[in-house]
């Protein structure tokens, strides 16, 4: 198994920056380039990024928290682009009538639906 590289740390009064513990890409292993991550959202010590990889194009989210000196983050692994992420979280969310709705259609009007997806 490969050993990982240690991240470096900042100091309390450093900025919470991508680079602080987004260096490889755990699909290959490429080392991460500035230019491929992109903040979708930032608030008071809470950063999600879009990260794309330069070596073998997988993107990832990764929400990178800060708090009292210590830095930690969690990644999912997707295949949204930068364009769909930012379309998707400018969005409305789905509301549970509209879920409703969608699965009252599903049932009754299953054969139709699956006609219209095929044409």
């Amino acid at each position: 198994m490969k050993s990982k590289k240690s991240p470096k740390l900042p100091s309390s009064d450093e900025q919470l920056t991508q680079k602080q513990l987004l260096q490889e890409c755990p699909i290959c292993d490429a080392s991460y380039e500035g230019e491929h991550v992109a903040v979708l959202e930032e608030e008071e010590g809470t950063q999600l990024l879009h990260v794309t990889c330069g070596g073998c194009h997988q993107a990832i989210f990764a929400l990178v928290v800060k708090s009292r000196g210590s830095i930690s983050s969690i990644g999912m692994v997707t295949d949204l682009n930068l364009s769909d992420a930012e379309r998707l979280r400018a969005a409305e969310p789905i509301t549970e009538d509209t879920l409703l709705s969608f699965s009252r259609m599903l049932r009754q009007e299953s054969s139709q639906f699956i006609q219209h997806i095929l044409q």
